[in-house]
């Protein structure tokens, strides 16, 4: 698109809400951008794309804590069970965690229980 039409609005709350952004934060961001479009006067689609990406830092924050906390007593392991349906990103997260447990200087094992996977 070349411009900012009710459509590319529609586009991205649509993007947001499927990338389970959640019904609040997509109407909370929805609502910022519009706001800064209109003061900054932006018109472009690429212009709109990098305050989207403002506004989703904002919201997730530069200073947020990401380490994943396992508290296990401490003869035994700490688990994270990862539960959801087909195509959420199970495989996926699970990696990237593993990713951050290991550099965080713990041990990782993974298990899969699938009873049935798709190829």
């Amino acid at each position: 698109r070349e411009h900012l039409d009710e459509d590319t609005w529609e586009e991205i709350e649509d993007t947001l809400l499927t990338a389970d952004v959640g019904v609040a934060p997509t109407q909370e961001l929805v609502e910022r951008l519009r706001e800064r479009v209109r003061v900054l006067g932006t018109r472009t689609p690429d212009e709109l794309r990098t305050l989207l990406r403002e506004e989703l830092l904002t919201l997730v924050g530069a200073d947020t804590d990401r380490t994943v906390h396992t508290e296990a007593a401490p003869d035994k392991p700490g688990i994270v069970m990862v539960v959801g349906v087909n195509g959420t990103g199970k495989t996926t997260t699970t990696g990237k965690l593993a990713r951050v447990l290991v550099a965080d200087g713990k041990s990782v094992v993974l298990g899969a229980a699938d009873t049935f996977r798709a190829a």
